[in-house]
């Protein structure tokens, strides 16, 4: 009886293990079908989940299933490896870090001032907001104006500045942007701020394609220069979407490790949707990700520095 059950739990093990190899090929793929979209976004989360197991495997003495269930963590990492180590161009250290924090505040915080100590331990100069509570971001511009005089709104969208703010202005086109010019000291930059709609089952299975295409096109002009573009993607930097996004305008992400969304889970189970991606001659670096703040997103801070000239 003992020898069966034995090799019950080693069918069991062989089997979820090649599994987890299948998931990891199809997040490796990269493909572009919805419920293989969707498995793809969670590229990190799953990643963490396999090692637990990997790791289980390996205590249980199944030799097989350990062994596979390592290949399927090696396929995961490099599905995953693009978003944590970006391809960047070498940083010009004799100009300082525009520093940067942006956020999605949760449209139903009532409290989204909740967010202001860890502004203040960040000390950016430059704070992005989205679904700021119309009824409650009074409190939330009142703090961060305290040192970032500049101010520009639009829908749910608050970006405070240390540096003047110019032509502030929305996109419209089937989803939410915002653009303004930077007058950061160097070298000024423009900023746009999005956010996209939620990936299949939560809306129509291209909708948020045809959004990241609106988005490219809207872009088309300036993203090869002086451009910061965040915001909450609803996808992660190593899914199919986002990628094909970055491709087609040749912006580059942040690194993106650790997750954002939901907050109340550890980095490394939440998923990298809230990001910051730059143009080419731009260089993203000590991206962070912070606590708590009263929403499910947390929020990140990252430093922008200009690219070595060459």
């Amino acid at each position: 009886m003992l020898r069966v059950l034995q090799r019950i739990l080693r069918a069991a093990g062989v089997t979820a293990a090649a599994v987890m190899i299948l998931v990891a090929l199809i997040c490796l793929a990269n493909p572009h079908r919805p419920l293989f979209y969707l498995i793809d976004i969670f590229s990190v989360p799953i990643l963490s989940a396999f090692v637990v197991m990997a790791a289980g495997l390996t205590v249980m003495r199944q030799k097989w299933a350990g062994g596979l269930a390592g290949l399927a963590c090696a396929l995961m990492l490099a599905a995953v490896w693009p978003q944590a180590f970006p391809k960047q161009a070498a940083a010009d250290d004799t100009v300082a870090p525009v520093r940067l924090v942006f956020a999605n505040l949760l449209i139903r915080n009532k409290t989204p001032e909740k967010l202001l100590p860890w502004v203040d331990k960040q000390n950016p100069d430059v704070v992005a907001v989205i679904e700021a509570n119309p009824d409650a971001r009074a409190a939330l511009i009142r703090g961060l104006k305290a040192t970032r005089p500049y101010v520009a709104t639009r829908y749910d969208m608050v970006v405070v500045s240390r540096f003047p703010l110019r032509r502030p202005r929305p996109r419209p086109g089937g989803f939410a942007l915002m653009t303004v010019d930077v007058e950061a000291p160097g070298r000024p930059f423009k900023l746009a701020v999005t956010h996209l709609t939620r990936p299949w089952p939560f809306s129509d299975p291209e909708d948020q394609r045809r959004q990241f295409s609106r988005l490219a096109a809207a872009l088309d002009g300036f993203a090869q220069q002086d451009l910061i573009l965040v915001g909450d993607f609803n996808t992660s930097p190593s899914a199919s979407g986002m990628d094909d996004f970055m491709g087609q305008t040749g912006l580059h992400q942040a690194p993106a490790l650790r997750g954002t969304w939901p907050s109340f889970l550890p980095s490394l189970l939440r998923v990298g949707i809230d990001n910051i991606l730059a143009s080419p001659d731009r260089v993203l670096s000590r991206r962070q990700v912070g606590g708590f703040t009263g929403s499910d997103h947390r929020p990140v801070v990252v430093d922008i520095r200009l690219a070595r000239k060459k």
